[in-house]
């Protein structure tokens, strides 16, 4: 008995290893997959740049906001998108925000996303 707990730390670095081994394994099968996933889906390439909680292009809707009189003021209503099929998106943001005067006004801003890139371009408010 004596004997076999001087291979216990041993055989305790070998089953920490296997588990690191094992966990990294199944990160990068999911990061494939995810990939993979997108190739073969152009919904998820497009739908991975909007948020989950209020649909919204996330990094158009910081810079409209990041852009208005009060930024503190500004509300997300609804984000909608058009796929061009030739890796952009033309994105249409419905929002509200107050206007100089304090007024809270509803407002429209237009973008086209680059699907690969994440980047927007052709910034357009009325």
């Amino acid at each position: 008995m004596n004997k076999n707990h001087k291979y216990y730390p041993l055989i305790k670095w070998v089953v920490i290893i296997l588990v690191i081994v094992f966990i990294m394994d199944q990160c990068f099968k999911s990061n494939k997959k995810q990939s993979d996933l997108e190739a073969n889906d152009p919904k998820a390439k497009i739908e991975k740049h909007f948020s989950n909680y209020d649909g919204s292009y996330t990094k158009f809707r910081n810079y409209i906001k990041d852009n208005l009189n009060d930024p503190s003021s500004f509300e997300h209503v609804e984000t909608r998108y058009t796929d061009n099929k030739d890796g952009t998106v033309n994105v249409i943001m419905k929002y509200r925000g107050k206007n100089p005067f304090g007024g809270i006004i509803t407002k429209y801003a237009k973008c086209t996303l680059n699907t690969s890139t994440g980047d927007f371009s052709d910034v357009v408010t009325e």
